[in-house]
């Protein structure tokens, strides 16, 4: 698999080199952090444990996670694609799992993107892929 990094406004996205890295604890706080913000703690604590399983969970063929670091190398974005299997049709399809950005970074576009960017790897990788969100991505 190749691996994509572009950097915009100082931040850099990034697909995550392979699974069970290091950064899996922080993906998860992130997730746990802009959920508890916009939905409450509960919320935030159950997209935190379903980041989680999904992380350690899935195997790594169908999962595919992009990252998003300031200047710094503060995670302050990730998106999660997973893979949807159909037993009638043989392409590569891949669903947005869930997205975070971190709150104090949210609606400077670092969202928009991410997900820009992931499309972008996925598509090069003759994935098809499936949103559903009401961004702006043209999802193929």
């Amino acid at each position: 698999r190749t691996y994509f990094t572009s950097m915009s406004a100082g931040v850099t996205y990034a697909e995550r080199a392979e699974a069970g890295c290091e950064d899996e604890q922080q993906i998860v706080d992130l997730f746990k952090a802009a959920f508890t913000r916009l939905e409450g703690p509960e919320e935030g604590a159950h997209i935190a444990a379903f980041v989680w399983r999904l992380l350690s969970d899935t195997p790594a063929a169908d999962l595919r996670v992009f990252t998003a670091r300031d200047a710094d190398g503060a995670l302050v974005g990730a998106v999660a694609f997973s893979r949807m299997r159909y037993a009638e049709d043989s392409r590569s399809v891949f669903i947005l799992s869930p997205m975070a950005v971190a709150p104090a970074v949210q609606r400077r576009g670092i969202g928009t993107e991410l997900i820009a960017h992931a499309l972008d790897a996925l598509r090069s990788c003759s994935c098809s892929c499936s949103c559903s969100c009401s961004c702006s991505c043209s999802c193929s």
